[in-house]
């Protein structure tokens, strides 16, 4: 039979103080602005593009394209299939090519767009809108908002409640009477090896 013992733990953690956290409209507005990026969904597009060797071809296909032959047609002349004209669908970010990707993302669905001289090639493009992007509003996140201001003034309150239950501790408060001053329960664990 192996020595079995029972403990007590206080659970001095941000998940056991945060819920009891009341947060102020300002905190609300602090954690949503610190983490507006987490509530905002990237716009992606698909990207077509046909490139040229030079300003030239690429402006004669652009008067082919406007006096009506389609910007798929044009690609085919040029040997291109769907998939040698296609950047994928992509956030704007994905686009190596930051000149590239402005005229990508400036393009109305469908459109198409002038002669863009990027880094490395002349090109036309032709863009599809798959999702617009959208960052949701304060409202819309509030309960998530408010649990991840609770946790972020949780973490900073934590040292506090430590210095607050060590004094009482030191000053001869028991265990339970010290997790009893800052309204934290002592949870028994045991009998256990």
């Amino acid at each position: 039979q192996p020595e079995l013992r029972t403990f007590a733990v206080v659970a001095l953690t941000p998940e056991a103080i945060a819920s009891r956290i009341k947060v102020s409209q300002d905190d609300l507005k602090r954690q949503y602005e610190a983490d507006k990026q987490k509530y905002t969904t990237e716009e992606t597009r698909t990207v077509l593009q046909i490139p040229f060797p030079n300003e030239t071809e690429a402006q004669a296909a652009l008067d082919k394209i406007k006096a009506g032959t389609s910007f798929e047609d044009v690609a085919s002349e040029r040997g291109l299939t769907e998939s040698d004209m296609s950047l994928g669908t992509v956030a704007k970010a994905a686009i190596p090519d930051a000149t590239i990707a402005e005229a990508a993302f400036a393009l109305a669905d469908g459109e198409v767009s002038g002669v863009i001289k990027g880094r490395l090639s002349t090109v036309l493009l032709k863009t599809q809108v798959v999702q617009q992007g959208l960052t949701s509003s304060l409202d819309d996140v509030k309960d998530q908002v408010t649990r991840d201001a609770q946790a972020r003034l949780a973490r900073d309150r934590l040292l506090d409640l430590h210095d607050k239950f060590e004094d009482a501790r030191a000053g001869g408060a028991s265990m339970e009477e010290a997790a009893g001053e800052i309204n934290l329960p002592v949870q028994p664990i045991g009998p256990v090896a």
